[in-house]
């Protein structure tokens, strides 16, 4: 079975509008980020343009998360916790 493991990289320091690459340079993921009424959201999408993850910034609130285009959106900060990295235990 052929190894799926890629490190991925940001070409902006910040995710507002990048793109996420390979370490060969090849585009996996767009982002850009578009201001709301009450938040920005940050999209990431595949380069056929599907929507991978969605991001809520907020300032009042806590951010969001939500995965595909109409996933539930879950608290960011539980997210992160909940997660496993590989080489960590536990992502914070």
């Amino acid at each position: 079975m052929e190894n799926l493991r890629r490190t991925l990289f940001l070409t902006n320091d910040t995710i507002d509008s990048a793109m996420v690459v390979d370490d060969e340079g090849k585009t996996v993921y767009t982002t850009e980020t578009s201001t709301q009424r009450r938040h920005n959201r940050t999209e990431m999408k595949s380069v056929s343009g599907e929507v991978i993850a969605k991001l809520e910034w907020h300032n009042t609130s806590d951010n969001k998360i939500s995965f595909g285009n109409s996933g539930e959106k879950q608290r960011l900060g539980k997210f992160l916790q909940e997660i496993e990295v590989p080489g960590n235990e536990k992502c914070v």
